[in-house]
């Protein structure tokens, strides 16, 4: 587990929760632009590759 990975995880969670599971099925583009926009306050690929594989478990798992 890389340093911090905890804290992006829930970060992740959080985002998801404000943004995604509010919004509908004919939001996603606006909802794929805020995903982009909020990658930019992490600095390394790890960090954004952990981001989008917690947003991803968490679509994933609401969709099921």
């Amino acid at each position: 587990m890389i340093e911090g990975e905890k804290t992006i995880r829930e970060e992740a969670k959080q985002f998801y929760e404000w943004k995604i599971a509010q919004s509908s099925n004919n939001q996603a583009i606006e909802d794929f632009h805020a995903i982009k926009r909020r990658l930019h306050d992490f600095y390394s690929p790890e960090s954004k590759a952990i981001f989008l594989d917690e947003i991803q478990t968490l679509i994933t798992s609401n969709m099921q």
